[in-house]
């Protein structure tokens, strides 16, 4: 961010408040006398000075609104879409240029006080601004499916950029895809952590395959991903549209260590799916005796297995 406070007098007491309460900020602001006078040079000095400005204080609006630069000033923190704080009574500023960029305040303390309410606010507004630039420059579209093709690619800089410039981590391709699911079905577990910092939903469900980042984990045989999921909280439990779940898919994959690490975290190997099957039937039914054994380690006995009274 890069501050200016434009006044009429080196004198000015504006210098000294505004410089305060943004130093508290930790962002310097400069100050530029305006010239009062339509001379090339003076006008080049005012040009220069707002050349790389993102925010502008103007105090004393009252003093300056019959300078010769004042119209020309004006006219170009509307063209360049400056975030402007303009001080002066009603009267000095209700037939000149309006913004959603200009903001128009009656006293200088009110003035300084919404800034230093809102700067966090017009921080992120500029970081925004920045990124959404940035991926313009790059000729990246700022479009969901083109943030899922870079966390695809595990194009970790670009990711950032489309997150700064405003896209939502929770936001789904074109296919309902959401962008959780898209890193662990591209085997990604670095976006996957970087998804969940930045607040992405662990248990979101596609559209297409109607499964969780987990299952889409699982179905990948990845076993990293998978821990990765689980030890954050994934739901294990969860049925996909298909009738599946979670461990009822890893033990058609035949991954032992995922069906351990699944029971290990509380999946039930118990829920049956839609042909009325359980992971733990499917793990006898096709002799997997480490699956088996995991599921008789980390979770409670087969109520099939046990004497009626005590499955009741």
């Amino acid at each position: 961010m890069n501050w200016l406070l434009i006044v009429s007098s080196e004198e000015s007491e504006a210098a000294v408040t505004a410089n305060n309460m943004l130093s508290r900020h930790k962002v310097p602001v400069k100050t530029f006398v305006l010239p009062n006078g339509n001379s090339q040079i003076g006008l080049e000095r005012l040009q220069q000075a707002l050349k790389s400005v993102t925010h502008c204080i103007i105090p004393e609006f009252d003093t300056i609104v019959s300078f010769n630069t004042t119209l020309f000033l004006l006219g170009y923190i509307q063209g360049r879409h400056i975030q402007s704080f303009i001080q002066g009574t009603a009267n000095c500023y209700s037939n000149l240029v309006s913004s959603d960029t200009i903001n128009y305040f009656e006293s200088f303390a009110k003035l300084i006080a919404t800034i230093d309410a809102e700067f966090y606010t017009y921080e992120n507004l500029e970081k925004k601004r920045i990124a959404y630039t940035a991926l313009f420059k790059a000729g990246i579209p700022f479009t969901s499916d083109c943030f899922a093709s870079h966390i695809a690619h595990d194009d970790a800089k670009e990711c950032q950029m489309f997150v700064d410039a405003g896209m939502d981590v929770n936001s789904r391709d074109s296919n309902g895809t959401p962008m959780i699911c898209v890193a662990a079905r591209s085997d990604r577990v670095d976006r996957i952590k970087w998804l969940l910092e930045n607040g992405a939903d662990i248990n979101a469900v596609s559209k297409d395959r109607g499964y969780s980042a987990t299952m889409d984990a699982v179905w990948k045989n990845n076993d990293e991903t998978v821990k990765v999921l689980v030890s954050h909280g994934a739901n294990l439990n969860f049925i996909s549209r298909d009738g599946q779940s979670v461990l009822v898919l890893a033990v058609g994959t035949g991954n032992a260590k995922v069906v351990e690490l699944l029971a290990k975290y509380g999946a039930d190997p118990d829920v049956k799916d839609q042909m009325g099957m359980s992971a733990r039937q499917y793990a006898k039914l096709f002799k997997k005796p480490a699956m088996v054994e995991a599921f008789e380690k980390y979770s409670k006995p087969d109520p099939a297995s046990l004497p009626k009274e005590d499955a009741e």
